[in-house]
């Protein structure tokens, strides 16, 4: 059998999603298993472990109108289509028989996303889903482990943080005040190395937490983590002892690599999106002390 996966969404769509693409895989066996998705989701979907072949969303064509001759021709190359792509799904449908379209979590929703999917494809498939994983995983390659040690080597002389002061809207993001003064804590009391993620929408958070650092009586160490390939991104967060950040694609990431992880959420609901993980802690519109105190608390 050789099956298509078809995964739109931003960062932490994506990787709430790879549970159920691993479980896909693993129950079905396909000879041929392709994961399409967004172009900054697709070195996450390149291990070997999800998928045999991972393409950019925007170089299939699904997303235009009308759909050209050359995607219907590729779709019929697949036994089976399962799409989460609102995008050209009553074409698709029409031009293959096997493909099935999912819906999108529903507004107003209190069911957590990655449970959400979980319970689709229980549905689709009628069973129990034994095996299922608990928790996105991302895997890395030999290069990207490697690329991780020359960028964080082992003979660093203290622990590494990361703090992520970004997200896609400033209504999510803690403030860059309370951002500096974890970072400050961190370095003074936990003598830790302080990273600063940054992303392409970042730079205006990130000078602000920079600026109010330096103003700051510790001096501490600050580094800016500017890295466009998730899966070299993961593999860097995966050698850090901690990840303080808001409700953001890579806060999941920073879970799904396995580092202790704080997610703040201040203006959406983390019983839908709180990133899942081995070692997950959430605040909600904490004070800084309140963040502080989370981080010695139980995990989620």
């Amino acid at each position: 059998m050789r099956l298509l996966w078809i995964q739109p969404g931003a960062i932490g769509d994506f990787i709430v999603s790879l549970p159920g693409i691993a479980w896909v895989r693993q129950k079905f066996k396909p000879e041929w298993f392709e994961v399409w998705a967004e172009r900054v989701n697709v070195p996450l979907a390149q291990a070997s472990v999800y998928a045999n072949r991972a393409v950019a969303l925007a170089d299939t064509g699904i997303d235009r109108y009308p759909q050209g001759e050359p995607l219907f021709k590729r779709l019929q190359e697949f036994d089976r289509v399962l799409s989460w792509s609102e995008a050209g799904a009553a074409a698709v449908s029409q031009r293959h028989a096997n493909s099935c379209f999912m819906q999108a979590l529903p507004a107003g929703t209190s069911f957590h996303v990655l449970d959400f999917k979980k319970a689709q494809l229980q549905n689709l498939f009628g069973s129990a889903l034994t095996g299922f994983p608990p928790h996105p995983r991302i895997h890395w390659t030999a290069e990207d482990i490697q690329f991780a040690k020359a960028f964080l080597p082992n003979n660093q002389s203290h622990p590494i943080a990361v703090i992520h002061p970004g997200a896609s809207g400033k209504r999510k993001c803690w403030s860059a005040a309370n951002f500096a003064a974890m970072a400050v804590r961190l370095a003074e009391q936990k003598g830790m190395g302080i990273l600063m993620a940054e992303g392409p929408l970042d730079a205006s958070a990130c000078d602000e937490v920079s600026h109010l650092m330096a103003a700051s009586l510790v001096k501490a160490e600050l580094q800016r983590l500017r890295l466009n390939n998730l899966r070299q991104l993961s593999a860097v967060l995966g050698r850090c002892a901690l990840y303080v950040g808001n409700d953001s694609g890579i806060t999941h990431l920073a879970a799904a690599s396995g580092t202790s992880t704080l997610a703040i959420f201040t203006a959406t609901n983390p019983k839908v999106w709180a990133p899942r993980g081995p070692v997950v802690r959430v605040c909600v519109n904490p004070t800084v002390d309140e963040a502080w105190a989370r981080l010695s608390g139980p995990i989620d």
